[in-house]
């Protein structure tokens, strides 16, 4: 996850930034289950795909994408503020 993470920075930063996209949104974990629970997870933690476009509403990742502003879908705390 972690190289994956650095290359959408990279490759993808400044479209993050112009999209408004948080960073509980990229690196999310539910606050009391960690990654266990997807619904509050991060694009980059639920993506673990390279990264291949970002857009207002989503990030895509090849076939498959994280959608932003899913009905019943929170947003967790930063994966590195978990703790068990």
């Amino acid at each position: 996850m972690h190289a994956v993470a650095l290359e959408a920075l990279d490759q993808f930063g400044d479209d993050l930034v112009a999209n408004s996209w948080t960073t509980a949104e990229l690196f999310g974990a539910h606050p009391k289950f960690g990654t266990m629970r997807v619904d509050a997870c991060g694009a980059v933690v639920i993506g673990r795909r390279r990264t291949t476009a970002v857009l207002a509403d989503r990030i895509e990742f090849g076939l498959t994408a994280y959608c932003r502003n899913v009905p019943g879908a929170g947003v967790g705390i930063t994966v590195w503020d978990f703790r068990w």
